[in-house]
């Protein structure tokens, strides 16, 4: 009964449920060409885990980037979406950070679709999941790119990805990885997406420490369109960082609800929020300007 009770408090809080237009709307293409557009893929877990972020951008001139690929029984989803807008290739295959809920699909990926090139931070981490991503790596014949601040990750004619955190130099710690979750979480990669003055922020997994690191190095987070970090956990979304962003458009992913006051906060602030848990499949468009159509599943 707490679990209904709280999806029917948060339906109520959710504007963009009116927009629903189901799973094939979501994943039609046949509009994508000269806007930017995301969609960020619902999944599910088959062993009742967090199944993480995966989300799919396309360029105006036809350019398709990953971000994240979820846990590896969440993977179906995200080939299925691809396969759904005829995607045969990735031309770019992005990973925030080494978790499995973000790295866990992507031998997945690899295998199903002819990936142009990766990128991910310069952490390393050394997991059997990670080892089946740089397996699958080597595998397929692809390089692994590491991105650091001040990078430009090559996207289309019109649209600049830049680098905003984590720096070339990472310092680790004694004992590490032990006791290393927050630590990875806040070197996530920040990355802002451009195109004809309509700004997207990706941020990974950065908790409130990492959020007020990456305010410190003094660049601007201000963007249209937030994937809201850490699955829209209380771990996360400080004010200073919300107000530093402030989005019209906020979309959290996950297979549940991480916490309340989270998409309640960024929605009293004048964003559009919109959960995969209860929206299913989203989709953002915009043609520039800042102006954002999105379309949800359900």
């Amino acid at each position: 009964m707490r679990r209904l009770f709280a999806i029917f408090i948060l339906l109520l809080m959710l504007p963009g449920l009116a927009l629903s237009q189901g799973y094939d709307a979501v994943m039609d293409t046949s509009g994508d060409a000269g806007r930017l557009t995301f969609r960020f893929i619902a999944m599910d877990t088959t062993n009742g885990e967090k199944a993480g972020d995966a989300a799919v951008v396309t360029s105006p001139d036809g350019k398709v980037m990953v971000i994240d690929a979820g846990e590896p029984t969440a993977a179906p989803h995200v080939v299925r979406a691809l396969e759904a807008m005829g995607v045969t290739a990735i031309d770019a295959l992005v990973l925030s950070h080494p978790h499995v809920d973000h790295v866990g699909g992507m031998p997945a990926l690899l295998r199903a679709f002819e990936v142009k090139a990766a990128y991910a931070s310069q952490l390393d981490y050394d997991t059997s999941y990670t080892r089946d991503f740089l397996r699958a790596l080597d595998e397929e014949g692809i390089a692994l790119t590491r991105l650091a601040r001040g990078d430009a990750l090559p996207f289309g004619e019109e649209v600049s990805v830049s680098v905003l955190s984590p720096g070339e130099t990472i310092e680790y710690y004694d004992k590490y990885p032990e006791g290393s979750t927050q630590f990875i979480n806040d070197l996530s990669l920040v990355l802002m997406i451009e195109y004809r003055g309509t700004k997207a922020l990706f941020s990974g997994d950065l908790y409130t420490l990492g959020e007020r690191a990456v305010l410190d190095l003094g660049d601007s987070v201000d963007a249209d369109l937030f994937k809201v970090n850490h699955h829209g956990d209380k771990t996360s979304s400080g004010k200073s960082w919300r107000e530093a962003v402030s989005p019209a458009v906020a979309v959290i992913t996950h297979n549940a609800l991480a916490d309340m006051r989270v998409p309640q906060q960024f929605e009293r602030e004048g964003a559009a929020v919109y959960h995969t848990f209860l929206n299913g499949s989203v989709r953002v468009r915009t043609e520039g300007g800042g102006v954002l159509e999105a379309v949800t599943e359900k």
